[in-house]
Protein backbone atom coordinates (compact mmCIF):
# COMPACT_ATOMS: atom_id res chain seq x y z
CA UNK A 1 0.00 0.00 0.00
CA UNK A 2 3.13 2.53 0.90
CA UNK A 3 3.79 1.60 -2.93
CA UNK A 4 0.92 3.66 -3.85
CA UNK A 5 1.85 6.82 -1.49
CA UNK A 6 5.56 6.78 -3.47
CA UNK A 7 3.56 6.58 -7.14
CA UNK A 8 1.21 9.25 -6.46
CA UNK A 9 4.33 11.72 -4.25
CA UNK A 10 6.35 10.67 -7.67
CA UNK A 11 3.57 11.65 -10.18
CA UNK A 12 2.99 14.71 -8.84
CA UNK A 13 7.12 15.26 -8.27
CA UNK A 14 7.34 14.55 -12.30
CA UNK A 15 4.49 16.92 -12.72
CA UNK A 16 6.08 20.02 -11.14
CA UNK A 17 9.78 19.32 -11.57
CA UNK A 18 8.62 18.99 -15.63
CA UNK A 19 6.85 22.26 -15.64
CA UNK A 20 9.74 23.90 -13.28
CA UNK A 21 12.06 23.01 -15.94
CA UNK A 22 10.17 24.10 -18.71
CA UNK A 23 9.85 27.32 -17.47
CA UNK A 24 14.10 27.32 -16.16
CA UNK A 25 14.48 27.07 -20.23
CA UNK A 26 12.33 29.91 -21.02
CA UNK A 27 13.99 32.13 -18.75
CA UNK A 28 17.18 31.69 -20.37
CA UNK A 29 15.61 32.67 -24.27
CA UNK A 30 15.90 36.26 -25.36
CA UNK A 31 13.07 38.38 -24.59
CA UNK A 32 12.15 38.48 -28.31
CA UNK A 33 12.36 35.14 -28.49
CA UNK A 34 10.06 34.33 -25.36
CA UNK A 35 7.44 37.01 -26.95
CA UNK A 36 7.84 34.89 -29.78
CA UNK A 37 6.77 31.89 -28.39
CA UNK A 38 3.80 33.57 -26.75
CA UNK A 39 6.16 33.00 -23.04
CA UNK A 40 6.25 37.06 -22.44
CA UNK A 41 5.15 40.38 -23.48
CA UNK A 42 6.74 43.24 -22.94
CA UNK A 43 6.87 47.09 -23.84
CA UNK A 44 3.58 47.22 -21.57
CA UNK A 45 1.83 51.06 -20.43
CA UNK A 46 0.54 49.62 -16.50
CA UNK A 47 -1.93 51.42 -14.89
CA UNK A 48 -1.91 50.67 -11.36
CA UNK A 49 -4.62 50.85 -8.59
CA UNK A 50 -4.24 50.40 -4.88
CA UNK A 51 -3.56 52.12 -1.47
CA UNK A 52 -1.60 54.57 -0.89
CA UNK A 53 1.37 54.18 1.65
CA UNK A 54 3.33 57.80 2.07
CA UNK A 55 5.04 58.39 -1.42
CA UNK A 56 3.99 55.03 -2.45
CA UNK A 57 1.33 53.01 -3.66
CA UNK A 58 0.58 49.29 -2.60
CA UNK A 59 -0.61 47.83 -5.75
CA UNK A 60 -3.36 45.63 -5.31
CA UNK A 61 -4.48 45.50 -9.20
CA UNK A 62 -2.79 46.59 -12.31
CA UNK A 63 -3.90 46.83 -15.92
CA UNK A 64 -1.47 46.81 -18.92
CA UNK A 65 -2.69 47.88 -22.47
CA UNK A 66 -1.85 44.80 -24.48
CA UNK A 67 -3.06 45.48 -28.18
CA UNK A 68 -1.76 42.82 -29.60
CA UNK A 69 -1.24 39.82 -27.22
CA UNK A 70 0.20 36.95 -28.90
CA UNK A 71 1.21 34.91 -25.27
CA UNK A 72 -0.04 32.01 -23.89
CA UNK A 73 -1.13 33.56 -20.82
CA UNK A 74 -4.75 32.90 -19.31
CA UNK A 75 -7.28 33.93 -16.48
CA UNK A 76 -5.45 32.18 -13.42
CA UNK A 77 -1.97 32.13 -14.83
CA UNK A 78 0.51 33.05 -12.49
CA UNK A 79 3.05 35.75 -13.89
CA UNK A 80 5.85 37.97 -13.11
CA UNK A 81 5.94 41.54 -13.45
CA UNK A 82 9.01 43.67 -13.94
CA UNK A 83 10.12 47.22 -14.75
CA UNK A 84 12.07 50.35 -13.41
CA UNK A 85 13.90 47.89 -11.53
CA UNK A 86 11.30 46.80 -9.38
CA UNK A 87 10.14 43.21 -9.59
CA UNK A 88 6.62 41.51 -8.30
CA UNK A 89 4.29 38.64 -8.75
CA UNK A 90 0.67 38.44 -9.45
CA UNK A 91 -2.35 36.43 -11.26
CA UNK A 92 -3.90 37.16 -14.49
CA UNK A 93 -7.96 37.97 -13.33
CA UNK A 94 -8.83 39.23 -16.65
CA UNK A 95 -7.95 39.47 -19.90
CA UNK A 96 -10.23 41.03 -22.48
CA UNK A 97 -8.91 41.36 -26.31
CA UNK A 98 -6.54 44.72 -25.80
CA UNK A 99 -5.88 44.68 -22.17
CA UNK A 100 -4.35 42.25 -19.26
CA UNK A 101 -5.44 42.78 -15.54
CA UNK A 102 -3.15 41.14 -12.77
CA UNK A 103 -3.96 40.97 -9.52
CA UNK A 104 -1.46 40.89 -5.99
CA UNK A 105 -2.52 39.23 -3.16
CA UNK A 106 -0.82 38.41 0.44
CA UNK A 107 0.15 34.89 -0.27
CA UNK A 108 2.64 36.16 -2.80
CA UNK A 109 3.37 39.55 -1.67
CA UNK A 110 1.77 43.05 -2.50
CA UNK A 111 3.80 45.25 -4.71
CA UNK A 112 5.10 48.53 -3.53
CA UNK A 113 5.05 51.41 -6.62
CA UNK A 114 6.20 54.75 -6.84
CA UNK A 115 3.76 57.01 -6.98
CA UNK A 116 5.11 58.57 -10.48
CA UNK A 117 4.70 55.00 -11.79
CA UNK A 118 1.43 54.50 -11.44
CA UNK A 119 0.83 55.44 -14.99
CA UNK A 120 3.55 54.36 -16.89
CA UNK A 121 5.32 52.56 -19.80
CA UNK A 122 7.84 49.70 -19.94
CA UNK A 123 6.65 46.96 -18.23
CA UNK A 124 7.27 43.33 -18.95
CA UNK A 125 4.84 40.31 -18.31
CA UNK A 126 7.10 36.93 -17.56
CA UNK A 127 5.99 33.40 -16.78
CA UNK A 128 6.56 32.35 -13.03
CA UNK A 129 6.87 29.29 -11.52
CA UNK A 130 4.10 28.49 -8.61
CA UNK A 131 5.76 25.45 -6.49
CA UNK A 132 2.63 24.11 -4.20
CA UNK A 133 2.95 20.45 -4.58
CA UNK A 134 3.30 20.25 -0.83
CA UNK A 135 -0.27 21.03 -0.44
CA UNK A 136 -1.12 17.88 -2.41
CA UNK A 137 1.58 15.61 -1.00
CA UNK A 138 1.09 16.65 2.38
CA UNK A 139 -2.60 14.35 3.23
CA UNK A 140 -1.21 11.52 1.06
CA UNK A 141 2.09 11.36 2.67
CA UNK A 142 -0.60 11.29 5.57
CA UNK A 143 -2.05 7.90 4.46
CA UNK A 144 0.95 6.53 6.31
CA UNK A 145 -0.87 7.28 9.70
CA UNK A 146 -3.77 5.83 8.84
CA UNK A 147 -3.92 2.88 7.66
CA UNK A 148 -7.52 1.86 7.00
CA UNK A 149 -8.12 5.09 5.28
CA UNK A 150 -4.52 4.37 2.95
CA UNK A 151 -5.99 0.59 2.75
CA UNK A 152 -9.76 1.79 1.37
CA UNK A 153 -8.23 4.01 -1.18
CA UNK A 154 -5.73 1.71 -2.45
CA UNK A 155 -8.29 -0.65 -2.88
CA UNK A 156 -10.78 1.36 -4.91
CA UNK A 157 -8.15 2.36 -7.40
CA UNK A 158 -6.74 -1.05 -7.39
CA UNK A 159 -10.40 -1.83 -8.08
CA UNK A 160 -10.16 -4.70 -5.43
CA UNK A 161 -12.77 -2.43 -3.60
CA UNK A 162 -16.13 -1.53 -5.70
CA UNK A 163 -19.27 0.38 -4.89
CA UNK A 164 -20.83 -0.93 -2.01
CA UNK A 165 -24.48 -0.37 -1.89
CA UNK A 166 -26.51 0.00 1.20
CA UNK A 167 -29.77 -2.40 0.01
CA UNK A 168 -31.75 -1.66 3.24
CA UNK A 169 -31.98 1.77 1.86
CA UNK A 170 -33.13 1.65 -1.18
CA UNK A 171 -36.72 1.52 -1.09
CA UNK A 172 -36.72 4.83 0.81
CA UNK A 173 -34.15 6.49 -1.46
CA UNK A 174 -36.47 5.16 -4.64
CA UNK A 175 -39.20 7.13 -3.04
CA UNK A 176 -37.43 9.77 -2.23
CA UNK A 177 -36.21 10.26 -5.85
CA UNK A 178 -39.73 10.30 -6.91
CA UNK A 179 -40.55 13.36 -5.18
CA UNK A 180 -37.57 15.20 -7.09
CA UNK A 181 -37.84 16.59 -10.52
CA UNK A 182 -35.53 13.63 -12.47
CA UNK A 183 -36.14 11.87 -15.34
CA UNK A 184 -35.52 8.04 -15.62
CA UNK A 185 -31.61 7.70 -15.42
CA UNK A 186 -31.23 10.64 -13.25
CA UNK A 187 -33.41 8.64 -10.84
CA UNK A 188 -31.02 5.78 -10.86
CA UNK A 189 -27.80 7.78 -10.39
CA UNK A 190 -29.51 9.39 -7.33
CA UNK A 191 -30.90 6.04 -5.55
CA UNK A 192 -27.00 4.35 -6.54
CA UNK A 193 -25.33 7.29 -5.24
CA UNK A 194 -27.13 7.99 -2.20
CA UNK A 195 -27.13 3.94 -0.85
CA UNK A 196 -23.40 3.71 -2.37
CA UNK A 197 -21.34 3.87 1.22
CA UNK A 198 -18.09 4.01 -0.27
CA UNK A 199 -17.65 5.22 -3.84
CA UNK A 200 -20.07 5.73 -6.95
CA UNK A 201 -19.72 7.03 -10.84
CA UNK A 202 -22.53 9.21 -12.90
CA UNK A 203 -21.36 9.68 -16.39
CA UNK A 204 -22.66 12.69 -17.44
CA UNK A 205 -22.88 13.41 -21.13
CA UNK A 206 -23.36 17.01 -22.47
CA UNK A 207 -26.68 18.45 -21.58
CA UNK A 208 -27.97 15.55 -18.92
CA UNK A 209 -28.49 17.31 -16.31
CA UNK A 210 -25.59 15.91 -14.01
CA UNK A 211 -25.51 19.13 -12.44
CA UNK A 212 -29.32 19.02 -11.90
CA UNK A 213 -28.65 15.85 -9.73
CA UNK A 214 -25.33 16.81 -8.28
CA UNK A 215 -27.58 19.61 -6.80
CA UNK A 216 -30.09 17.66 -5.59
CA UNK A 217 -27.46 14.48 -4.08
CA UNK A 218 -25.48 17.42 -2.23
CA UNK A 219 -28.81 19.14 -1.41
CA UNK A 220 -30.39 15.84 0.39
CA UNK A 221 -27.32 14.59 2.13
CA UNK A 222 -26.70 17.88 3.49
CA UNK A 223 -30.34 18.28 4.74
CA UNK A 224 -29.71 14.74 6.82
CA UNK A 225 -26.87 16.33 8.43
CA UNK A 226 -24.23 15.54 6.42
CA UNK A 227 -21.60 17.97 5.57
CA UNK A 228 -20.71 18.14 2.00
CA UNK A 229 -17.10 19.03 0.02
CA UNK A 230 -17.93 20.33 -3.35
CA UNK A 231 -14.79 19.90 -5.82
CA UNK A 232 -13.53 20.38 -8.98
CA UNK A 233 -10.31 20.96 -11.05
CA UNK A 234 -11.17 24.72 -11.80
CA UNK A 235 -12.97 27.19 -9.63
CA UNK A 236 -15.20 27.45 -12.45
CA UNK A 237 -16.53 23.68 -12.38
CA UNK A 238 -17.05 24.37 -8.34
CA UNK A 239 -19.03 27.92 -9.16
CA UNK A 240 -21.01 26.40 -11.99
CA UNK A 241 -22.25 23.77 -9.33
CA UNK A 242 -22.95 25.65 -6.76
CA UNK A 243 -24.99 28.18 -8.11
CA UNK A 244 -27.46 24.80 -9.73
CA UNK A 245 -27.58 24.14 -5.98
CA UNK A 246 -29.05 27.46 -5.36
CA UNK A 247 -31.13 27.79 -8.55
CA UNK A 248 -32.58 24.26 -7.73
CA UNK A 249 -33.07 23.95 -4.20
CA UNK A 250 -32.12 27.18 -2.81
CA UNK A 251 -30.33 25.08 -0.27
CA UNK A 252 -28.76 28.31 2.01
CA UNK A 253 -25.95 26.29 3.99
CA UNK A 254 -24.03 26.64 1.05
CA UNK A 255 -20.12 28.51 0.76
CA UNK A 256 -17.23 28.71 -1.49
CA UNK A 257 -13.92 28.99 -0.48
CA UNK A 258 -11.73 31.58 -2.95
CA UNK A 259 -10.47 34.81 -3.85
CA UNK A 260 -12.53 37.74 -5.18
CA UNK A 261 -11.62 37.45 -8.77
CA UNK A 262 -12.19 33.50 -8.31
CA UNK A 263 -16.20 34.04 -8.11
CA UNK A 264 -17.25 34.00 -12.05
CA UNK A 265 -20.29 32.28 -12.33
CA UNK A 266 -21.05 32.41 -8.68
CA UNK A 267 -23.95 35.60 -8.88
CA UNK A 268 -25.81 34.15 -12.30
CA UNK A 269 -28.90 35.05 -12.83
CA UNK A 270 -28.39 38.02 -9.59
CA UNK A 271 -28.67 35.76 -6.99
CA UNK A 272 -24.57 35.38 -5.26
CA UNK A 273 -23.54 32.78 -3.41
CA UNK A 274 -21.41 33.42 -0.09
CA UNK A 275 -17.62 33.16 -0.82
CA UNK A 276 -14.70 33.70 1.66
CA UNK A 277 -10.99 33.71 1.24
CA UNK A 278 -10.82 33.97 4.82
CA UNK A 279 -11.63 30.61 6.45
CA UNK A 280 -15.13 29.05 6.79
CA UNK A 281 -15.43 30.38 10.16
CA UNK A 282 -15.72 34.12 8.60
CA UNK A 283 -18.24 32.55 6.88
CA UNK A 284 -20.44 31.82 10.37
CA UNK A 285 -19.08 27.48 10.42
CA UNK A 286 -17.02 25.82 12.50
CA UNK A 287 -15.98 22.51 13.08
CA UNK A 288 -19.34 21.72 15.15
CA UNK A 289 -21.34 22.39 12.26
CA UNK A 290 -23.45 20.25 10.31
CA UNK A 291 -25.26 19.97 6.91
CA UNK A 292 -22.98 22.51 5.38
CA UNK A 293 -22.36 22.56 1.40
CA UNK A 294 -18.71 23.66 0.89
CA UNK A 295 -17.03 24.68 -2.60
CA UNK A 296 -13.22 24.86 -2.45
CA UNK A 297 -10.11 23.11 -4.77
CA UNK A 298 -8.14 19.94 -3.54
CA UNK A 299 -5.51 23.04 -2.45
CA UNK A 300 -8.04 24.82 -0.33
CA UNK A 301 -8.91 21.98 1.42
CA UNK A 302 -5.78 21.33 3.04
CA UNK A 303 -5.24 24.89 3.70
CA UNK A 304 -6.09 26.62 7.33
CA UNK A 305 -8.89 27.99 5.56
CA UNK A 306 -11.08 24.87 6.17
CA UNK A 307 -8.31 23.38 8.62
CA UNK A 308 -10.39 21.32 11.15
CA UNK A 309 -13.57 20.95 9.01
CA UNK A 310 -15.21 17.89 9.13
CA UNK A 311 -16.54 16.39 5.81
CA UNK A 312 -18.58 13.21 5.26
CA UNK A 313 -19.12 13.12 1.62
CA UNK A 314 -16.72 14.25 -1.11
CA UNK A 315 -18.67 15.00 -4.96
CA UNK A 316 -16.46 15.84 -7.85
CA UNK A 317 -17.67 17.47 -10.43
CA UNK A 318 -15.95 17.17 -13.65
CA UNK A 319 -14.09 14.75 -12.18
CA UNK A 320 -13.26 13.68 -16.03
CA UNK A 321 -10.31 16.60 -15.86
CA UNK A 322 -9.19 15.71 -12.40
CA UNK A 323 -5.94 13.76 -11.96
CA UNK A 324 -5.57 10.65 -9.82
CA UNK A 325 -3.37 12.48 -7.67
CA UNK A 326 -5.35 15.79 -6.97
CA UNK A 327 -8.66 13.81 -6.61
CA UNK A 328 -6.52 11.14 -3.57
CA UNK A 329 -5.77 14.26 -1.52
CA UNK A 330 -9.22 15.08 -1.80
CA UNK A 331 -10.55 12.09 -0.85
CA UNK A 332 -8.59 11.86 2.21
CA UNK A 333 -11.02 14.41 3.25
CA UNK A 334 -14.03 12.37 3.16
CA UNK A 335 -15.66 8.55 3.66
CA UNK A 336 -17.86 8.61 1.00
CA UNK A 337 -17.21 9.72 -2.60
CA UNK A 338 -18.99 10.46 -5.66
CA UNK A 339 -17.20 11.52 -9.17
CA UNK A 340 -19.34 13.34 -11.71
CA UNK A 341 -17.85 13.10 -15.08
CA UNK A 342 -17.60 12.05 -18.54
CA UNK A 343 -14.49 10.31 -19.93
CA UNK A 344 -15.71 11.26 -23.20
CA UNK A 345 -15.14 15.00 -22.73
CA UNK A 346 -11.90 17.21 -21.80
CA UNK A 347 -8.98 15.18 -19.48
CA UNK A 348 -6.95 16.49 -17.20
CA UNK A 349 -3.47 18.06 -18.85
CA UNK A 350 -0.99 15.35 -18.20
CA UNK A 351 3.15 15.81 -19.04
CA UNK A 352 4.55 13.26 -21.68
CA UNK A 353 7.14 12.92 -18.85
CA UNK A 354 4.80 10.73 -16.43
CA UNK A 355 5.90 6.81 -16.71
CA UNK A 356 2.96 5.77 -14.58
CA UNK A 357 0.64 4.77 -17.20
CA UNK A 358 -1.95 3.86 -14.82
CA UNK A 359 -2.26 7.20 -13.45
CA UNK A 360 -2.12 9.14 -16.22
CA UNK A 361 -5.43 9.71 -16.84
CA UNK A 362 -8.29 11.12 -14.75
CA UNK A 363 -9.69 9.76 -11.83
CA UNK A 364 -13.49 9.05 -13.60
CA UNK A 365 -11.56 7.25 -16.79
CA UNK A 366 -9.76 5.27 -13.47
CA UNK A 367 -12.32 3.91 -11.98
CA UNK A 368 -14.85 3.64 -14.53
CA UNK A 369 -12.83 0.51 -15.95
CA UNK A 370 -14.27 -1.29 -12.54
CA UNK A 371 -17.24 0.26 -11.84
CA UNK A 372 -18.75 2.57 -14.76
CA UNK A 373 -21.74 3.24 -12.72
CA UNK A 374 -24.89 4.88 -14.11
CA UNK A 375 -24.64 6.97 -17.26
CA UNK A 376 -27.51 9.70 -17.97
CA UNK A 377 -29.05 9.57 -21.20
CA UNK A 378 -31.32 11.99 -22.07
CA UNK A 379 -29.93 15.75 -23.17
CA UNK A 380 -32.31 18.61 -22.03
CA UNK A 381 -29.34 21.28 -24.55
CA UNK A 382 -28.90 20.11 -27.96
CA UNK A 383 -31.46 20.03 -30.71
CA UNK A 384 -31.43 16.83 -32.52
CA UNK A 385 -29.34 17.87 -35.27
CA UNK A 386 -26.75 19.38 -33.00
CA UNK A 387 -26.43 16.16 -30.65
CA UNK A 388 -26.45 13.70 -33.89
CA UNK A 389 -23.04 13.25 -34.33
CA UNK A 390 -21.72 13.36 -30.82
CA UNK A 391 -24.50 11.05 -29.67
CA UNK A 392 -23.18 8.50 -32.75
CA UNK A 393 -19.23 9.01 -32.54
CA UNK A 394 -19.13 9.45 -28.27
CA UNK A 395 -22.20 7.54 -26.44
CA UNK A 396 -22.97 4.87 -29.15
CA UNK A 397 -26.16 6.65 -29.81
CA UNK A 398 -27.47 6.27 -26.67
CA UNK A 399 -27.63 9.91 -26.32
CA UNK A 400 -31.01 11.29 -27.20
CA UNK A 401 -32.65 14.34 -26.81
CA UNK A 402 -35.52 15.60 -24.77
CA UNK A 403 -38.45 16.21 -26.55
CA UNK A 404 -38.54 19.67 -25.54
CA UNK A 405 -35.07 20.04 -26.82
CA UNK A 406 -35.14 17.79 -29.99
CA UNK A 407 -37.03 20.59 -32.14
CA UNK A 408 -36.36 23.54 -30.99
CA UNK A 409 -34.77 25.96 -32.36
CA UNK A 410 -33.67 29.92 -32.39
CA UNK A 411 -36.23 32.31 -32.24
CA UNK A 412 -35.80 36.02 -33.54
CA UNK A 413 -37.64 39.06 -32.61
CA UNK A 414 -36.42 40.42 -36.64
CA UNK A 415 -35.02 38.31 -39.11
CA UNK A 416 -31.53 38.26 -39.72
CA UNK A 417 -30.94 40.63 -42.60
CA UNK A 418 -27.27 39.82 -43.28
CA UNK A 419 -26.07 36.02 -43.46
CA UNK A 420 -29.43 34.69 -43.41
CA UNK A 421 -27.63 31.27 -45.17
CA UNK A 422 -25.77 31.07 -41.78
CA UNK A 423 -28.55 32.58 -39.55
CA UNK A 424 -31.12 30.98 -40.54
CA UNK A 425 -33.17 29.81 -37.81
CA UNK A 426 -34.15 26.16 -39.51
CA UNK A 427 -30.21 25.15 -39.88
CA UNK A 428 -29.41 24.60 -36.18
CA UNK A 429 -25.90 23.08 -37.35
CA UNK A 430 -23.50 25.08 -39.68
CA UNK A 431 -19.94 25.23 -41.22
CA UNK A 432 -18.71 27.80 -42.79
CA UNK A 433 -15.99 27.29 -45.11
CA UNK A 434 -13.74 30.63 -45.21
CA UNK A 435 -11.31 28.24 -47.10
CA UNK A 436 -8.48 30.14 -46.10
CA UNK A 437 -4.76 28.66 -46.36
CA UNK A 438 -1.82 28.79 -44.40
CA UNK A 439 -2.95 30.21 -41.26
CA UNK A 440 -1.54 29.10 -37.93
CA UNK A 441 -3.39 29.69 -34.00
CA UNK A 442 -4.98 33.33 -35.39
CA UNK A 443 -7.62 34.06 -38.39
CA UNK A 444 -8.41 37.94 -38.76
CA UNK A 445 -10.98 36.80 -41.30
CA UNK A 446 -12.76 34.57 -38.86
CA UNK A 447 -12.59 36.84 -35.69
CA UNK A 448 -14.30 39.92 -38.03
CA UNK A 449 -16.67 37.21 -39.55
CA UNK A 450 -17.77 36.01 -35.97
CA UNK A 451 -18.00 39.84 -34.90
CA UNK A 452 -20.43 40.47 -37.66
CA UNK A 453 -22.55 37.51 -36.48
CA UNK A 454 -22.61 38.36 -33.40
CA UNK A 455 -23.44 41.66 -33.60
CA UNK A 456 -26.74 40.99 -36.00
CA UNK A 457 -27.68 38.02 -33.42
CA UNK A 458 -27.91 40.71 -30.92
CA UNK A 459 -29.82 42.62 -33.17
CA UNK A 460 -32.09 39.87 -33.97
CA UNK A 461 -33.03 39.58 -30.21
CA UNK A 462 -30.64 37.24 -29.41
CA UNK A 463 -29.08 38.85 -25.49
CA UNK A 464 -25.86 38.63 -25.27
CA UNK A 465 -25.28 36.31 -22.64
CA UNK A 466 -27.15 33.49 -24.35
CA UNK A 467 -24.01 33.80 -26.94
CA UNK A 468 -20.90 31.60 -26.71
CA UNK A 469 -17.54 32.43 -28.88
CA UNK A 470 -15.20 28.90 -28.78
CA UNK A 471 -11.56 28.41 -30.16
CA UNK A 472 -8.71 26.35 -29.50
CA UNK A 473 -6.33 28.54 -29.38
CA UNK A 474 -5.91 32.07 -26.79
CA UNK A 475 -4.31 34.43 -29.22
CA UNK A 476 -7.61 33.85 -31.74
CA UNK A 477 -9.87 34.46 -28.68
CA UNK A 478 -7.89 38.00 -28.25
CA UNK A 479 -8.53 38.44 -31.68
CA UNK A 480 -12.10 37.82 -31.39
CA UNK A 481 -12.51 39.65 -28.40
CA UNK A 482 -10.80 42.59 -29.96
CA UNK A 483 -13.19 42.26 -32.83
CA UNK A 484 -16.52 42.79 -30.90
CA UNK A 485 -15.04 45.65 -29.37
CA UNK A 486 -14.50 47.08 -32.36
CA UNK A 487 -18.30 46.36 -33.39
CA UNK A 488 -19.88 46.47 -29.26
CA UNK A 489 -18.87 49.94 -27.41
CA UNK A 490 -21.12 48.96 -24.41
CA UNK A 491 -18.58 46.96 -22.17
CA UNK A 492 -21.12 45.16 -19.94
CA UNK A 493 -22.79 43.70 -22.86
CA UNK A 494 -18.91 42.46 -24.27
CA UNK A 495 -18.89 41.23 -20.59
CA UNK A 496 -22.16 39.22 -21.39
CA UNK A 497 -20.75 37.46 -24.25
CA UNK A 498 -18.99 34.18 -23.43
CA UNK A 499 -15.51 34.63 -25.97
CA UNK A 500 -12.68 31.86 -24.25
CA UNK A 501 -10.98 28.78 -25.51
CA UNK A 502 -12.79 25.00 -25.61
CA UNK A 503 -10.96 24.22 -21.90
CA UNK A 504 -13.33 26.92 -20.25
CA UNK A 505 -16.68 26.25 -21.11
CA UNK A 506 -16.92 23.08 -20.48
CA UNK A 507 -20.14 22.11 -18.20
CA UNK A 508 -21.52 25.11 -19.35
CA UNK A 509 -24.00 25.93 -22.71
CA UNK A 510 -25.58 29.13 -24.44
CA UNK A 511 -28.40 29.48 -26.83
CA UNK A 512 -26.11 30.02 -30.06
CA UNK A 513 -22.46 28.77 -30.24
CA UNK A 514 -19.90 29.90 -32.48
CA UNK A 515 -16.93 28.24 -32.86
CA UNK A 516 -13.64 29.41 -34.75
CA UNK A 517 -11.35 26.50 -36.14
CA UNK A 518 -8.68 29.55 -36.68
CA UNK A 519 -6.01 27.06 -38.10
CA UNK A 520 -5.22 26.06 -41.97
CA UNK A 521 -1.64 25.70 -41.84
CA UNK A 522 -1.27 21.42 -42.65
CA UNK A 523 2.39 21.40 -40.94
CA UNK A 524 1.32 23.18 -37.74
CA UNK A 525 -2.13 21.31 -37.99
CA UNK A 526 -0.07 17.80 -37.87
CA UNK A 527 1.95 18.92 -35.35
CA UNK A 528 -0.61 19.85 -32.82
CA UNK A 529 -3.15 16.54 -33.97
CA UNK A 530 -2.56 15.45 -30.48
CA UNK A 531 -4.03 18.94 -29.22
CA UNK A 532 -5.91 20.08 -32.01
CA UNK A 533 -7.79 17.19 -33.53
CA UNK A 534 -8.53 15.92 -30.04
CA UNK A 535 -11.96 14.04 -30.09
CA UNK A 536 -12.64 14.65 -26.47
CA UNK A 537 -12.09 18.91 -27.20
CA UNK A 538 -14.01 18.78 -30.62
CA UNK A 539 -16.86 16.64 -28.41
CA UNK A 540 -16.50 19.68 -26.20
CA UNK A 541 -17.29 22.28 -28.25
CA UNK A 542 -19.60 20.78 -30.50
CA UNK A 543 -21.98 20.22 -27.53
CA UNK A 544 -22.89 23.37 -25.78
CA UNK A 545 -25.13 25.10 -28.12
CA UNK A 546 -28.93 24.46 -27.13
CA UNK A 547 -30.23 25.74 -30.66
CA UNK A 548 -27.58 27.28 -32.91
CA UNK A 549 -24.23 26.43 -33.40
CA UNK A 550 -22.02 27.61 -36.53
CA UNK A 551 -18.53 25.81 -36.87
CA UNK A 552 -16.28 28.78 -38.56
CA UNK A 553 -13.44 27.12 -40.32
CA UNK A 554 -11.54 25.93 -43.52
CA UNK A 555 -12.16 23.10 -45.62
CA UNK A 556 -8.76 22.96 -46.56
CA UNK A 557 -7.34 22.08 -42.81
CA UNK A 558 -8.62 18.70 -43.64
CA UNK A 559 -6.15 17.78 -45.92
CA UNK A 560 -3.61 17.17 -43.64
CA UNK A 561 -2.07 13.75 -43.46
CA UNK A 562 -0.38 12.19 -40.45
CA UNK A 563 2.30 9.43 -40.42
CA UNK A 564 0.80 8.35 -36.86
CA UNK A 565 -2.32 5.89 -37.47
CA UNK A 566 -3.65 7.59 -34.10
CA UNK A 567 -3.70 11.23 -35.15
CA UNK A 568 -4.81 10.38 -38.51
CA UNK A 569 -7.87 8.80 -37.02
CA UNK A 570 -8.44 12.18 -34.70
CA UNK A 571 -7.91 14.18 -38.11
CA UNK A 572 -10.38 11.79 -40.02
CA UNK A 573 -13.11 12.39 -36.91
CA UNK A 574 -12.99 16.41 -37.65
CA UNK A 575 -13.06 15.71 -41.63
CA UNK A 576 -16.47 13.33 -40.74
CA UNK A 577 -17.83 16.27 -38.78
CA UNK A 578 -17.27 18.38 -41.48
CA UNK A 579 -19.19 16.32 -44.31
CA UNK A 580 -21.77 15.67 -41.86
CA UNK A 581 -22.55 19.11 -41.82
CA UNK A 582 -25.02 21.67 -43.87
CA UNK A 583 -21.79 23.75 -44.95
CA UNK A 584 -21.71 27.67 -45.95
CA UNK A 585 -19.23 28.74 -48.31
CA UNK A 586 -18.16 32.36 -47.62
CA UNK A 587 -15.57 34.67 -49.64
CA UNK A 588 -13.81 36.87 -48.04
CA UNK A 589 -11.80 39.67 -49.63
CA UNK A 590 -9.08 40.07 -46.75
CA UNK A 591 -5.76 39.14 -47.99
CA UNK A 592 -3.56 36.62 -46.53
CA UNK A 593 0.01 37.16 -45.87
CA UNK A 594 1.49 33.61 -45.20
CA UNK A 595 4.99 35.33 -45.12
Amino acid sequence: MENLVQRLIKFIDIEYDTENKKTDEIWKMPLDERIAKGEAISNLSAHFDGIENGPSYVALKVRFDCPDNISKFREGTPVNVSGHGIQFKGEISNDSGKSIEIVTDRWSGFATIPKNLINSTGWTIDRTKTDIRHILQEPILNLKLHPDKLRRIDGILSGTILPTLKESERAVRVQQAETLTLDASQKIAFVEAMIAENYYLIQGPPGTGKTWVLAYLATELAKEGKNVLITAFTHTGINNALQKINRVTGYPHVVKMGKKHQMDGLDYDDTTIKNTDSGINSAGYGPQSRGVIVGATAFALHTKRLKGFPFDVIIFDEASQMTVPMAVSAMTAGIKCIFIGDHKQLPPIIDQAQTDQELARSIFEHLFQFAPGTMLQTTYRMHQNINAFSSQNFYNGQLKPDITAATRTISYLTPPQQHFDILRADAPEIFVDLKHIGLGMRSPEEADLIAELVEELMRCGIRAKDIGILTPFRAQVRLIKSALEARISDDKILKKIFVDTVERIQGQERDVVLISLAMSDLKMAVEKADFFFKPERLNVAITRAKMKRITVGSSNLFKARSENPEMQKYINLFQAFYEGSTVVSFNTTTDIDLF
